[in-house]
């Protein structure tokens, strides 16, 4: 019953100094404090989307959204794993590098509490400049939530894009309002 108690009372300190008990609200508090609280989000918890368009001297970028669609808070941290795919799904290769991309500084990586609802997102950019010779043409990306092993898939907006040398720049997911419609 002790180590029960102090358990819980590491779990709340813990969640204080990351932040969780000023991000989350009252429920996280109240979950923190009694030793449990919101898990990570897995796949079955979000909904993936682009959203906008980002077009500049080569380069093409689109923010990469997490939305917790399940009835429960989660929490999200880092950055997301990204894969390129071609248009019959095949893996192609990447390189993702994290860190501010061509159209954002990257917020760096925090824990991100997110309750039903609510949005997490990440800014992805690439270099289109790129020749068949040392480019990939890339329909889909495969989307995995930080610490995860499942993923998400998503097609690229505006069609099959020429993905100079397979890179991809990625920032750590920042928290966003839900988008609506």
């Amino acid at each position: 019953m002790r180590l029960r108690i102090a358990f819980a009372v590491v779990a709340c300190a813990a969640g204080m100094a990351a932040g969780v008990v000023a991000t989350g609200g009252p429920a996280v508090a109240a979950s923190a404090a009694s030793g449990y609280g919101p898990h990570r989000c897995y796949v079955s918890d979000l909904a993936a989307g682009f959203h906008g368009g980002q077009a500049g001297l080569g380069n093409r970028g689109f923010l990469v959204t997490l939305t917790n669609v399940s009835g429960a808070s989660c929490w999200v941290d880092g950055y997301p794993r990204l894969e390129l795919r071609d248009a019959a799904w095949r893996p192609l290769y990447t390189r993702t590098r994290r860190g501010p991309t061509y159209f954002d500084q990257d917020p760096g990586r925090r824990l991100i509490v997110l309750s039903p609802g609510e949005t997490a997102s990440a800014d992805i950019s690439f270099a289109d400049g790129g020749t068949p010779a040392n480019s990939v043409l890339a329909s889909y990306v495969e989307i995995t939530p930080p610490g995860g092993h499942r993923h998400l898939w998503l097609r690229i907006p505006y069609g099959p894009a020429l993905v100079y040398r397979g890179e991809l720049d990625v920032t750590a997911l920042a928290r966003h309002t839900p988008y609506s419609g």
